[in-house]
């Protein structure tokens, strides 16, 4: 097959799943998401509790083969918000052992910087997404996921956003969001970067997963919950 011809991503579709951060780099860049290959499930404002719940859901309904997470950023710096470093991650420890038990391969990226001097950043609690990274970066791996460390391209060596890459010192401009989708790329089409298979069913777990299915109990044809009687 000629190189060009080559799927971008061979084992199946990728969810990329977060909040306003992913909905502005899929819009970004609507021509890389909109193949079957990609699937964009970026919501401005949403927290992560209630990414959590659609996780499943969205999975099983794209039949999603691999998954790049973004989540915590709208809890930090939305307005009104009372948030903890310990309930955002125990949100993003939650999704990554749900894909991980749905076997399908994950990346988790770092939230993006803020500069905290920014007027808009007033008053927010930034501080924290430094703590959620950190915890990305030690525990990530824990629940099968990789880490991709976004700060690497979008930080200053003070650890807040690169002036370059934003009008207000908060949001991402264009070339942040480039910066970011280059990252991301890098990491998502790395060699070596192969589909995760469950292990062989026995013959006692097939006749009990054919139980469940016909009594809508899984998940289409799969071996696990439905996403939607949870």
């Amino acid at each position: 097959m000629p190189e060009a011809d080559k799927p971008l991503f061979p084992f199946g579709p990728i969810l990329f799943f977060g909040d306003s951060v992913t909905m502005g780099l899929t819009a970004e860049t609507p021509a890389l998401f909109s193949g079957p290959q990609t699937v964009p499930r970026g919501i401005i404002g949403q927290s992560t509790r209630d990414m959590a719940r659609r996780l499943r859901s969205d999975i099983a309904a794209y039949g999603a083969k691999g998954l790049h997470l973004i989540a915590g950023r709208d809890d930090i710096l939305g307005r009104g918000h009372s948030v903890t470093c310990a309930a955002i991650v125990a949100d993003i420890a939650a999704m990554l052992r749900d894909a991980s038990d749905l076997y399908v391969r994950t990346w988790v990226g770092s939230i993006p910087p803020v500069d905290p001097g920014a007027p808009d950043a007033a008053g927010l609690p930034v501080a924290l997404i430094g703590q959620v990274n950190a915890w990305l970066r030690d525990h990530a791996a824990d629940c099968g996921a990789d880490f991709i460390d976004y700060d690497a391209v979008l930080a200053t060596e003070t650890g807040a956003l690169r002036p370059d890459l934003t009008e207000d010192g908060v949001r991402l401009n264009g070339a942040g969001y480039a910066a970011l989708r280059q990252a991301m790329m890098a990491a998502l089409t790395a060699p070596g970067v192969d589909q995760l298979w469950p292990p062989a069913e026995s013959e006692d777990a097939a006749q009990r997963r054919k139980f469940l299915h016909h009594f809508g109990y899984l998940d289409s044809n799969t071996r696990y919950p439905s996403p939607f009687i949870q």
